[in-house]
């Protein structure tokens, strides 16, 4: 009389299936934790920009001051209602270049920012700054 085995490797197949159920789990929380990264790089790439033109908006805008008046205020701050720059908060500096090997100048800066460095994670803050030479004849500019 022959006698049979009974399989004694019955589980095996569980254990495999878990652990691919498990491997398979890890894939898909690493592509979602990945979607996440690449959505919150692309929001700060576009708030970058943005900054940077809000701070060449208040360089343009002391720059015509200046053309208008010779001078500006030592600080001035800009805020924007409209989009794209809505939330930005702009401050512009001038100041005259006290150098005498330098013509007639002032510097002007303008720091773009939006939201606190404290209280938001996507902060953001660029700055743009110039010289401008002033010329005697009629308040005439050179850049």
């Amino acid at each position: 009389m022959i006698r049979l085995r009974k399989n004694r490797a019955g589980g095996f197949a569980l254990m495999t299936v878990i652990f691919l159920l498990f491997i398979a789990s890890m894939a898909v929380a690493s592509m979602w934790q990945l979607s996440s990264n690449q959505t919150s790089v692309k929001a700060l790439t576009g708030l970058s920009l943005r900054a940077q033109q809000a701070a060449a908006s208040g360089l343009s805008w002391a720059v015509h001051v200046v053309r208008e008046r010779g001078q500006c205020d030592a600080m001035t701050k800009l805020s924007f209602s409209d989009q794209p720059l809505q939330g930005f908060v702009v401050e512009v500096t001038c100041e005259p270049v006290t150098n005498p090997t330098i013509e007639r100048s002032i510097r002007i800066q303008s720091v773009a920012q939006w939201g606190d460095s404290r209280a938001h994670a996507d902060y953001v803050r660029r700055t743009a700054s110039r010289l401008v030479k002033l010329s005697d004849s009629a308040w005439g500019l050179s850049e």
